[in-house]
């Protein structure tokens, strides 16, 4: 699954340091445990336990003053063992008869 491309400018007071992040895409999902109990009348407990991703991306930076330092190249970067809950509210819309939180 690919993802939006991230840029931006570090201040380093002498000279500033442009950066990039691209061709990000996510390569893998882990999700060992899901968990999605309904509260009544209107509660929805979430929770997700030994989750995990790693993506792929490519990595720019060049300094806009001296040294004029700029650097390129691939990378890996996986989380792992992560574990999420919340709870949601629903409410009834009215006018299509569904549920939405």
């Amino acid at each position: 699954m690919p993802l939006p491309d991230i840029s931006g400018t570090f201040d380093l007071k002498v000279a500033s340091l442009d950066y990039s992040l691209t061709s990000m895409v996510i390569n893998e999902v882990t999700i060992d445990a899901f968990n999605l109990n309904p509260v009544p009348p209107d509660i929805l407990d979430v929770s997700i336990q030994n989750a995990g991703f790693s993506m792929g991306f490519h990595w720019h930076f060049k300094e806009d003053g001296f040294p004029y330092v700029e650097d390129d190249g691939t990378g890996v970067a996986s989380i792992s063992s992560l574990s999420a809950s919340g709870t949601l509210k629903t409410v009834m819309d009215r006018e299509c008869g569904n549920w939405r939180t």
